[in-house]
C-alpha cells in the first residue's frame, strides 16, 4: 500500500506587508512568504503574465482561494485541445508556497505542542 502525503495548504492569510505574506498552513505552522525573493528566484520579471505581480497594487490584491493564493487582477488564458479556450486567474501550486516559505517565529512562539519542562 502506497503513502500519501498531504500537501500543505493554506487555510487562512494573517497579514500582507509588502511583498510579504503571512499565512497559517493546514499542519498547523504559520509561515511567511517573501515574494521579493520569490519573484527574483522564479524570474517573474521576464514573463509577461507573471510580471503583472510586480505591480504593487496587484500583488496587494492577492486572496486566499481553495488553499492557495490567486490573483483576480491576473488572467491567464487556458486553450483546450477541442480549442476551447478560457480566462482563469493566476494562481500558484500550495506545495510551492509552502517549499518557499520560512516559518514565522512570532506567530509560532505562541503554539506550543507536547510537555513543557
Amino acid at each position: 500500500m502506497s503513502k500519501t502525503t498531504k500537501i500543505p495548504r493554506i487555510i487562512k492569510l494573517n497579514a500582507i506587508q509588502g511583498w510579504k505574506v503571512y499565512a497559517a498552513f493546514s499542519n498547523g505552522e504559520y509561515r511567511v512568504i517573501d515574494f521579493e525573493q520569490f519573484f527574483d528566484k522564479h524570474h517573474f520579471a521576464a514573463d509577461p503574465l507573471r510580471r503583472r505581480l510586480l505591480d504593487e497594487a496587484v500583488f496587494q490584491s492577492v486572496s486566499l482561494y481553495e488553499g492557495t493564493l490567486r490573483w483576480e487582477a491576473v488572467l491567464d488564458k487556458i486553450e483546450l485541445s477541442n480549442g476551447m479556450v478560457f480566462e482563469v486567474p493566476f494562481d500558484l501550486d500550495p506545495l510551492v508556497l509552502y517549499e518557499n516559505s520560512e516559518p514565522d517565529l512570532e506567530r509560532n512562539r505562541g503554539v506550543k505542542i507536547g510537555s513543557l519542562t
